[in-house]
């Protein structure tokens, strides 16, 4: 009976040894498809070698929470699946089942990795590897198509004409812009993980990325939420009045660059400017609100034929080439797509999606981490400049099928949930200083 007491403990510590070594390798099961978020190109159909990685890293995680059988949460789910109630009854509908069923399953793809990584990143060490994985992917990244953009090498740059914007082995351009906006503000929020001169290196070139793919939305989702950034930095320091003094006087300085930017004529001088950026960019910006409000008219037309219901999830195009419009292209717009393609119950589901979110940063922002956290996210803050990159986006791009739109969405989660109960011992945050987490 000794024996037996003996063997008790031991036993214990083999199994919580063996959990931590199995969390561990979840998190660097995550951390390996965080490096392949650039590559979907080239694929096969719909399936990307990104989405590969996302569904082998997911069943990792799957395995590890039956394995160790700890506390499961599940953020954003019930927005998430009322949302994707909403596509397949307006797909079933219209008569677009098909496309509504294989965009609810994706939607439901990315909720389920955007899950694994709110649950596997519980703890410091976890949340470490899959910040750094982000970081230095996205740094990896720009690196290449900045080079490629520059030897005029398009297999590197993803340009498709010399000169042109540089979209890597993502989709398109914008898509580049958001990941790596993204990613500047990620790698701005971290901590002792990543030293700040590093740290700075590697943000120049991320937001070098960002111009070389021409993004005007992620251009201005960074500027925004820098602005952004700034004023939860003065309602952190100096109270809620100083802020809201700050958000006023920055709103009037917004306002005043919109009106002049309208009134100078500077999108039409931009575009015929010597400069290679600007006409990239602000030269362009004419012809894409252009191109915008055109989408939006014909959306508002076949929105008309299914007020209540939507036609179905991710069949704007379908429905766009059945009728007499001219243009037959995606959305362009989450918000309006919310409504035309998933209808009243698909708004409503955004909704819930964008308060959850919201609340779950705000939460972020207004408290400490704890100590553990702070060592992996020294200005959790900034956190809040990537959502603004996102909420930008989303007005002129369909972002909630970009990958790292989930990334993004996971970490805000974790770090809501967790940093709540420091799990890591002052040894433990020394490390994570130290650079010793893996």
């Amino acid at each position: 009976m000794a024996v037996e007491a003996a063997a008790a403990p031991l036993a214990t510590a083999r199994l919580e040894a063996r959990s931590r070594e199995d969390h561990r390798w979840a998190a660097m099961a995550l951390g390996a498809s965080i490096w392949l978020l650039p590559v979907l190109r080239p694929g096969l159909g719909t399936v990307r070698p990104a989405d590969l990685a996302i569904v082998g890293s997911t069943a990792v995680v799957v395995l590890w929470l039956g394995w160790s059988r700890v506390p499961i949460r599940t953020p954003f789910a019930v927005s998430m699946v009322l949302f994707g109630v909403a596509g397949l009854v307006a797909a079933s509908v219209s008569g677009h089942a098909t496309i509504g069923i294989i965009a609810v399953v994706q939607d439901l793809l990315l909720l389920a990795w955007c899950l694994a990584i709110a649950n596997v990143c519980r703890t410091p060490e976890t949340l470490a590897t899959v910040v750094r994985a982000w970081a230095w992917s996205a740094t990896v990244a720009a690196s290449i198509m900045i080079v490629g953009a520059v030897i005029g090498l398009s297999a590197l740059s993803g340009q498709e004409i010399e000169g042109g914007r540089a979209s890597l082995a993502f989709d398109n351009p914008n898509q580049a812009g958001a990941y790596f906006a993204c990613a500047f503000f990620v790698i701005l929020s971290a901590g002792a993980i990543i030293p700040r001169r590093r740290r700075s290196v590697m943000t120049m070139i991320v937001a070098a990325g960002v111009l070389f793919a021409a993004s005007n939305a992620a251009i201005g989702g960074i500027l925004l939420g820098l602005v952004v950034v700034g004023i939860l930095a003065i309602a952190r320091r100096r109270g809620v009045a100083s802020a809201i003094a700050a958000a006023s006087i920055a709103a009037l300085v917004v306002a005043g660059a919109a009106v002049a930017f309208v009134r100078l004529d500077v999108a039409e001088a931009a575009g015929e400017s010597d400069i290679r950026l600007l006409r990239n960019t602000l030269g362009r910006g004419s012809e894409s609100a252009g191109d915008r409000v055109g989408r939006w008219e014909s959306l508002g037309d076949a929105y008309l034929q299914y007020p209540v219901s939507g036609y179905g999830a991710a069949a704007t195009k379908a429905v766009l080439d059945e009728g007499p419009f001219n243009d037959a292209k995606g959305a362009h717009n989450d918000y309006a797509a919310a409504l035309a393609e998933r209808g009243l119950l698909g708004s409503i589901a955004l909704i819930l999606l964008i308060a959850s979110i919201t609340t779950r940063m705000g939460s972020i922002a207004v408290r400490p981490l704890t100590r553990g956290f702070a060592a992996v996210l020294g200005a959790p803050h900034f956190l809040a400049g990537a959502l603004v990159v996102l909420a930008i986006s989303s007005l002129t791009h369909e972002i909630l099928h970009f990958r790292n739109v989930w990334v993004l969405l996971g970490l805000v989660a974790a770090v809501s949930l967790w940093s709540r109960e420091d799990s890591a011992s002052p040894a433990a945050a020394r490390a994570i200083g130290d650079g010793g987490v893996s």
